[in-house]
Formats: C-alpha cells, sequence, structure tokens
C-alpha cells in the first residue's frame, strides 16, 4: 500500500482527498522541522511538503516515487538530487493566486494610508497625526506589475476598480496577452519604474530574477513611490533597499 507523508498543515478539502483513497496511508506531521520530515521520509512513497525539502531528506527517501509541493514555488526543494533518481516534483499552479493577489492589495493600501504608523499613533493618544496628511489615494495611481503570471494578472484585475492605471514589465508574456487585462505592456523596467506610484514584484526566484531590484533600480524610483514584494525575498537587494529607505529614496516598501 503507498504511504503519503503530509510534511505541514494542509486545508481539510485537500485531506479529505487524500484520506478518501483507499489504496493509501496518510502520515501528517503537523509542524514539521526538517529533521523531523528526515526522521519519517525513508518510509513514504510519497511526500506532500509545505516548506521545501533539503538535499539530505531528498536521498533518504529511498521509496519516493513523487514529491508534490503545496504551492507553486519550487525553489526551497532539492529537485536537481530528486533528479538524479527519476523522482518528479509537482506544484500546484494557481493555489495561491487569489490570496497572494488579495494581500498585494492588502499590503498596498495600508502603506499608502499609513495604517500602522496612524495605529500607533492612535493607541499612544498622538491625536495630531491626523494633521499630517501623510494618508495618500491609490485612485489614478500608476500601478507598475513586474511578472505578469497568475499572481500579477490577479493583481492586475483588482488594481482595475481602484482607478489604478497598470503597466507590467515580463519579457516572457506577450503584448496581446497583456492587453487583454486592460494593462500596457512596458519593455523597459527602468523607465517604468520611475512612471510607478506603485511597484508590485511577481517574479519566481531563480537566477535571473536574483537581486532584480537593486541601488540603481530603486534610484530610478521616484522618492514618493512604494515597492511591494510579495514574491520571493531574493528578488530585492535587502542592503540596498534599506538604504534607499533610510535615505528617503522611496517612500515605503512591504
Amino acid at each position: 500500500m503507498t504511504h503519503i507523508l503530509v510534511a505541514g498543515r494542509i486545508h481539510d478539502k485537500g485531506m479529505e482527498l487524500l484520506e478518501g483513497r483507499a489504496d493509501a496511508t496518510i502520515e501528517v506531521l503537523e509542524a514539521p522541522d526538517q529533521a523531523m520530515v528526515l526522521s519519517r521520509i525513508a518510509e513514504a512513497d510519497a511526500v506532500l511538503v509545505r516548506s521545501g525539502l533539503t538535499a539530505e531528506a531528498a536521498m533518504a527517501g529511498e521509496r519516493l516515487r513523487v514529491v508534490s509541493v503545496h504551492g507553486v514555488g519550487y525553489d526551497d526543494v532539492a529537485v536537481a538530487d530528486l533528479r538524479k533518481r527519476g523522482v518528479p516534483v509537482a506544484v500546484i499552479g494557481g493555489v495561491n493566486a487569489t490570496t497572494v493577489a488579495e494581500h498585494t492589495m492588502f499590503v498596498m493600501l495600508a502603506l499608502a494610508k499609513q495604517c500602522f504608523a496612524h495605529d500607533r499613533a492612535v493607541r499612544e493618544g498622538r491625536w495630531a497625526v491626523r494633521s499630517s496628511f501623510a494618508a495618500h489615494d491609490v485612485l489614478q495611481k500608476t500601478l507598475l506589475i513586474v511578472g505578469m503570471g497568475r499572481i500579477g494578472r490577479e493583481v492586475a484585475k483588482r488594481a482595475g476598480p481602484f482607478g489604478m492605471e497598470v503597466l507590467a514589465y515580463d519579457p516572457y508574456v506577450d503584448a496581446a496577452a497583456v492587453d487583454a487585462d486592460d494593462v500596457a505592456k512596458v519593455e523597459d523596467l527602468q523607465a517604468a519604474l520611475g512612471r510607478a506610484d506603485v511597484v508590485t514584484l511577481h517574479v519566481p526566484s531563480t537566477d535571473e530574477t536574483e537581486n532584480m531590484i537593486g541601488a540603481a533600480e530603486l534610484a530610478a524610483m521616484r522618492p514618493d513611490a512604494l515597492l511591494i514584494n510579495t514574491a520571493r525575498g531574493e528578488v530585492v537587494d535587502h542592503a540596498a533597499l534599506c538604504d534607499a529607505l533610510k535615505s528617503g529614496a522611496i517612500a515605503g516598501a512591504g
């Protein structure tokens, strides 16, 4: 009988699908660390992971026939080691697209409206904050979406009703596909950064995208612009971002 190891809690509906199989046994590790996964993976024919799989665990899973990632990102999975043994890695394409798109809008509004600073001021009794005029509307502001995949397209759908002008930079998506979403495609990232009030990143973590937003890109942004990264941390040069925030080169980041 097939033994499936679920490393990390998944939605109840997903568990219902797994538990409904008469040809498989299910073992769930609710909040596993890599050591716990390593200790149990030798008995698994299949593993579903929430937060990656190390090379050591991949090699220890001698019975493994498939690894499934509960999401679309697989940069924290030892794909090369699994490939050597002919073990496929599956991802779930659109599972988090809506959630991440909504979170992007939440972060954008929180930054534009100075949500956290104003909340802190009220809690501390600093009512004069209302005269600071620090909060801004997003109406008629320009949003630049970097990466027009599933999540980027969902963000575009939500930005339109807010009255935003939406631009998209993605060298792997043709202009016709972008225009279908009422979005204007741009070819020059540096130039587009200077046009945007808000820049939001939706690209995978690859050698090509590592530190794609660095000192030069941050310098190209306007001092009143906001940067949002709901992709992977490696996409942004964090040291350069800290410098840009401290110097006022950009207005905020989320």
